[in-house]
């Protein structure tokens, strides 16, 4: 095969593949293939451009201590990390050491902490607690926010963590500056209720007072109440001692059914 027929499969001027495979001649003199001559070849260092941050250096290790400093720095932009230690690069050559060298990135910023077992277990003892509760005195109830002319559309930021680490070990409910208007929708499911729906709006001192006045006067009157149920439950024949066995012989069974997922038995429960 010519140098012009090597060139083109190499897309080089065929004086450059000359040279190409005098110096893989020159670093494996004993190979005899011209495969095993560009493999020899490829294997060499090529001189290049050093680079502006060097691994291991003490530039880099700099970058890398600053922005995983505190919650602070995490939230900050490389640039900005760049900027306060004193580096003058551009902006990609920073992203390179940051993932290359220190394999960190940036992510969307968690602020709640992790549902585990010991969480669950709660809530679950919780919903057993409330079940011989009646219907009609409970409300479920969800809200949600809505803002008009915020800074920025990620609410809550990106973070500087390491690749693969675990999130929820970085989370942090971190207070957002107000800006512009913000709405809360709010609804709920309650027994027998079908509206209107209610508008909140700012009360005065004297509207809290008032209104006050009246959940006070509602809780004394509902404690009334309870003091003579709870002395009518323990009489015989009555509706409420009625209604308080049948509650007792409910939660007997709730104790003999399954333990929780931790297999740990479930708490005793007594009615109130």
């Amino acid at each position: 095969m010519s140098w012009t027929e090597i060139s083109k499969l190499l897309m080089v001027h065929p004086e450059t593949a000359r040279l190409i495979c005098k110096r893989a001649r020159e670093n494996a003199p004993g190979e005899k293939t011209t495969r095993d001559l560009y493999t020899a070849l490829e294997g060499q260092k090529r001189p290049g451009k050093p680079e502006i941050i060097p691994p291991e250096s003490q530039v880099s290790t700099r970058l890398k201590e600053v922005a995983l400093q505190d919650q602070e720095h995490r939230e900050k932009k490389w640039v900005d990390i760049a900027d306060e230690v004193g580096i003058v690069a551009s902006r990609t050559t920073i992203e390179r050491v940051m993932h290359n060298q220190h394999h960190l990135g940036r992510f969307n910023s968690i602020v709640k902490p992790p549902l585990d077992r010991k969480n669950k277990e709660k809530r679950l003892e919780l919903v057993d607690r409330a079940i011989g509760i009646p219907a009609n005195c409970w409300i479920f109830s969800d809200e949600c926010f809505i803002e008009v002319n915020a800074q920025s559309k990620n609410r809550h930021g990106r973070i500087t963590r390491p690749v693969g680490s675990n999130p929820y070990d970085y989370a942090h409910h971190r207070v957002k500056e107000p800006a512009g208007a913000k709405f809360m929708i709010w609804s709920c499911i309650s027994f027998g209720y079908r509206g209107p729906l209610f508008i909140w709006e700012k009360e005065t001192n004297e509207e809290r007072q008032f209104y006050d006045d009246i959940v006070n006067r509602e809780n004394n009157e509902k404690k009334e109440r309870q003091i003579t149920q709870q002395r009518l439950a323990t009489q015989p024949g009555t509706e409420e001692y009625r209604i308080l066995s049948d509650i007792n012989e409910h939660i007997k069974q709730l104790d003999q059914a399954s333990p929780l997922p931790s297999s740990r038995s479930r708490q005793k429960r007594r009615a109130e």
